[in-house]
């Protein structure tokens, strides 16, 4: 006969249950809009750790069930009123248990009198609480720091010992997603964990070896300098204290993490006395084994500390490695040294910038509130809330980062890796008066009381500056990140579909720019969303970045958000002899030797020496141009480096090349240059080369075209990209471009070497042609001055638009005829 399942109690391996579980997000999120359903399922998945606490707490059963009662009545209520956790809801239930627990024994206050003192005195070996609480209190905000998902991922991992299947239903995630958050939440905490102990060393020598500690314990430094942490090590005493600490975290944080939320509930709620022992009487019991059989040049002066703390007597004699060893050894080096510990500076006394209402009940969870007072407020409080509420309120702060990115800068291109530019900055914080002020933490009470040192760190009590900041980075399906160093003191971690970058906070009004290394997939093209979140103690910011990807062989020349249309022209530098069949419909430079061309009609003041070709700019009336660039390209190895250009009403300026691209498959140069300043608006253009850097004979071609982007008034805005390069997509390639937006599409395109004679080329949007059909290259640029039948020999310059549905692709099949893609322009509605 099969035994009923408990309430509360986790669902054994064996039982089969549905695959899809509400998070507790979701359900804490279904509570505050009064779903006590929502409640009831949170109090089954939880209701066997507060139990559990409970019975270490209360003197009885009896007790522990009222206790356990009481505190999930609190939190309903909290929720109710729009406050406590988003996510952490075990923390915070077990914090409110706690806190109802203490509230009933001030209380009660009874008095037992007995003499029977071992149910109260154990025997165990006496601990400094003064010591512990420090160490409890770096702990604490170490692990407040963290995002609450990072902290929900840890407490049940690490403390409660649940497995990643377990963790997935209350996090809405995989289990392998809950595995990887897990690993990146582990990798955090210890880097903010050491770092609460570096802001106490001195000098900068101990600080540049105790920033690559961690690294140095799990073995990522290089040789050059892991030697010079190592010498390091070898004559600072300090450092090596660091050192070990960082191991114990290194090896396991259940009996880190446990104290923050549990107090000294923490060694029995982990299940026993021997943990017990661990957590309060060995930072170097276990993890000492693993530092002496691999560092044991490091243990040497830890063990001659330790004797030396034993010779002194009195409570150091009796301390066998707990937590009050760390005092004893810090002792020592004061004596050594000479020195005295340095005064702590005065707590600021300046409130946290607060951005709204919202973000006010985000700061009350923190700590869950205790029972609101009966009594009423008398009469003359009640005037006197009056008149503080007559009062004007102070100007409001701005509490958030400014997050953005260079669209231009943004170097992503399909099937390669390349760096997104994330630029943040700290806004200009002021005090009431105006003046700069400085940023702070959290303040509550002046200093931690004998509680807070017995039971735990209250996270309210951080009134020193936040020193780490943190950057998330999510990415959809194709789009991944190695992580490493991005600049400017950015460090990030590998990462698919997210990823996490740490580095120093900012001061007011500065700003900092991550380079975020990505990996991009092949078929990933277009604008793509990147969710940016940046957070810091008391400062967060988010935005959601539209980030253009160039296709395969190209990258971005240019990108906006706000422009709303994009215009080309050009036209070749050579042409054929006999001149009279270059109109030839049959005429190709496959068939038909090229040699240098100048128009008859161009404009005054060139030499002999020059080839000179003109076409037309069309840009509507009142636009304002955004950007222009100049492309102009030649077949063989050679490159221009420069060119002339005559705008309309102004006279010949020379342009040299910005950058060069060089053909793979073929050998091809292409020159580009921005040109922005000099294009205004309609008109004719001409461009002018050196005719004896110009390429001669058959199969020869050279020319240019100039790419405009514009903003017409009233016009909405469109997503418009473009891509320059030498894109050379094999017969069996093609190169396409995704268009997530509905509507109509306007296009530009410089193509090289297109043929009359070779077909099957074709561009098309969503199945639409754009231009000839089976021959979309083939030597016509409408703009050319010469007319629409001029033949301009592998120069295709041109421009389209054409309406489609969502989740379009403009592509570009080669076909027979090998094409090289110069410029590709797109402006897009947004999806």
């Amino acid at each position: 006969m099969g035994s009923a399942q408990p309430p509360g109690e986790p669902r054994p391996s064996g039982d089969t249950g549905p695959v899809e579980q509400p998070s507790d997000a979701e359900l804490i999120a279904a509570t505050r809009s009064g779903d006590t359903t929502a409640y009831g399922q949170l109090y089954e998945r939880h209701v066997h750790a507060a139990r559990k606490l409970g019975r270490i707490l209360a003197r009885d059963a009896a007790e522990a069930d009222d206790l356990t009662s009481e505190t999930f009545a609190k939190v309903l209520a909290t929720l109710r009123a729009g406050r406590g956790p988003d996510l952490a809801f075990r923390a915070y239930l077990l914090t409110t248990l706690r806190n109802t627990f203490y509230d009933r024994t001030r209380r009660d206050k009874k008095v037992e009198f007995t003499d029977d003192m071992t149910r109260h005195d154990p025997g165990e070996d006496f601990v400094d609480t003064a010591v512990a609480g420090q160490e409890r209190r770096y702990a604490a905000r170490a692990f407040h720091r963290l995002p609450e998902r990072w902290q929900v991922v840890l407490w049940h991992t690490e403390v409660e010992g649940e497995s990643a299947a377990e963790v997935a239903p209350l996090l809405g995630l995989s289990p392998n997603g809950v595995s990887a958050l897990a690993y990146r939440a582990r990798e955090r905490l210890r880097q903010m964990y050491l770092q609460e102990h570096i802001a106490d060393s001195p000098g900068a020598t101990c600080r540049w070896t105790a920033d690559r500690l961690g690294a140095r314990v799990r073995g990522g430094l290089s040789n050059r300098d892991e030697t010079k942490v190592d010498d390091h090590l070898e004559e600072c005493t300090a450092c090596k204290l660091l050192f070990v600490e960082l191991a114990e975290v290194n090896s396991g944080m259940r009996g880190v993490l446990a104290p923050v939320i549990l107090g000294l509930a923490a060694p029995a709620y982990l299940g026993g006395t021997a943990l017990k022992s661990a957590v309060l009487a060995g930072w170097f019991g276990g993890v000492g084994v693993w530092v002496k059989s691999t560092f044991g040049w490091i243990w040497r002066p830890v063990n001659w500390a330790r004797r030396g703390i034993q010779q002194m007597g009195g409570k150091g004699a009796a301390i066998a490695g707990g937590t009050a060893a760390v005092a004893g050894i810090l002792a020592l080096i004061l004596v050594a040294n000479n020195t005295t510990p340095p005064p702590e500076p005065p707590a600021q006394a300046q409130e946290p910038p607060v951005e709204d209402e919202q973000e006010q009940d985000e700061d009350e969870q923190d700590e869950p509130s205790d029972d609101a007072p009966d009594d009423q407020p008398s009469d003359e409080e009640k005037e006197k809330q009056k008149d503080e509420e007559d009062e004007p309120d102070p100007p409001a702060r701005p509490t958030k980062f400014s997050v953005g990115t260079d669209l231009t800068s943004a170097d992503l291109t399909a099937g390669g890796t390349g760096t997104l530019p994330i630029t943040v900055t700290a806004p200009k914080q002021t005090t009431e008066s105006g003046s700069a002020g400085p940023t702070t933490g959290r303040l509550a009470a002046a200093g931690p009381t004998t509680e807070n040192l017995v039971t735990g760190f209250n996270p309210r009590l951080l009134t020193e500056p936040e020193d780490v900041m943190t950057l998330t980075l999510s990415f959809g399906e194709g789009i991944s990140s190695p992580g490493g160093d991005a600049g400017d003191g950015w460090s990030c971690q590998p990462g698919e579909g997210e990823l996490t970058c740490v580095r120093a906070e900012l001061k007011p009004g500065q700003s900092t720019t991550a380079q975020i290394p990505l990996d991009v997939a092949p078929e990933v093209t277009g604008f793509h969303d990147i969710d940016v979140s940046v957070v810091s103690d008391n400062l967060k910011g988010t935005k959601t970045l539209r980030v253009p990807v160039a296709p395969v062989g190209m990258r971005t020349a240019y990108a906006s958000h706000d422009a709303t249309g994009v215009a080309s022209a050009g036209n070749t530098l050579l042409t054929c002899v006999p001149k009279k069949h270059c109109r030839h419909a049959a005429a190709d430079n496959h068939t038909s030797v090229m040699k240098s061309y100048a128009a008859e009609d161009h404009p005054g003041g060139l030499d002999g020496g020059n080839a000179v070709s003109g076409a037309r700019l069309n840009i509507p009336a009142g636009a304002k141009v955004l950007w222009a660039g100049l492309h102009w390209t030649a077949s063989g190895h050679h490159a221009m480096p420069d060119v002339k250009i005559s705008t309309p009403g102004g006279g010949w300026q020379n342009v040299g090349a910005q950058r060069q691209f060089s053909g793979i498959e073929r050998p091809v140069k292409q020159s580009v240059a921005d040109i922005t300043g000099m294009v205004w608006g309609s008109g004719e253009y001409y461009v002018a080369a050196d005719k004896h850097a110009l390429p001669k004979g058959i199969f020869k071609y050279a020319g240019w075209s100039i790419t405009a982007v514009y903003q017409l008034p009233g016009a909405g805005p469109r997503e418009t990209a473009v891509y320059e390069g030498l894109a050379q997509p094999r017969a069996e390639d093609t190169l396409s471009v995704s268009l997530p937006g509905a509507g109509e599409s306007q296009l530009a395109y410089t193509v090289w070497d297109g043929d009359r004679t070779l077909a099957g080329d074709n561009f098309a949007i969503n199945g639409t042609t754009v231009g000839d059909a089976g021959n979309f290259a083939h030597g016509v640029s409408e703009s050319a001055l010469e007319g629409a039948d001029w033949n301009t020999f592998g120069v295709d310059v041109g421009t389209a638009e054409a309406s489609h549905g969502d989740d379009a692709h403009a592509t570009i099949f080669t076909g027979s005829d090998p094409l090289e893609i110069g410029v590709l322009a797109l402006s897009t509605p947004p999806p």
